[in-house]
């Protein structure tokens, strides 16, 4: 839904994080806990020391190294992951500011899912398929 969305993307960005974030708590009824208050998220830096314009995708990649972060960010980012290919207010895209967007997760044992998906509606389909799913 385009509200949905909207509310979780920035003024003029999508969020991976917040997008994840928005669909583990609503269809996997997950508590994800805010991150600890002395975490640099860094974003801005993770592209300056890459020396070049980065996907969303290769940032949360980077950002989910981190062994403060990637603890939480195993569940998030591969639900945000597979909505990149929808702007900040639900249309859909195949490339942001030049560069390809590539929805394709694979998860391993999270909520109950475990697999290769190609997109957000199978990963969807998957998660309701375990039950865990709000209805």
């Amino acid at each position: 839904h385009p509200a949905a969305l909207a509310v979780t993307s920035k003024a003029h960005a999508t969020s991976i994080v917040n997008r994840g974030r928005y669909l583990v708590e609503k269809l996997a009824c997950a508590h994800v806990p805010d991150p600890p208050p002395n975490v640099d998220v860094g974003v801005d830096e993770i592209e300056a020391n890459a020396g070049r314009p980065l996907t969303g995708r290769e940032i949360a990649e980077i950002h989910g190294r981190d062994p403060a972060c990637a603890s939480c960010h195993k569940y998030l980012d591969p639900f945000g992951i597979t909505f990149e290919v929808y702007d900040p207010i639900g249309r859909q895209r195949t490339e942001h500011d030049g560069l390809p967007i590539d929805p394709k997760v694979r998860i391993d044992d999270t909520f109950g899912i475990s697999g290769e998906f190609a997109n957000a509606r199978e990963l969807s389909l998957a998660l309701a398929k375990t039950g865990a799913a709000e209805t």
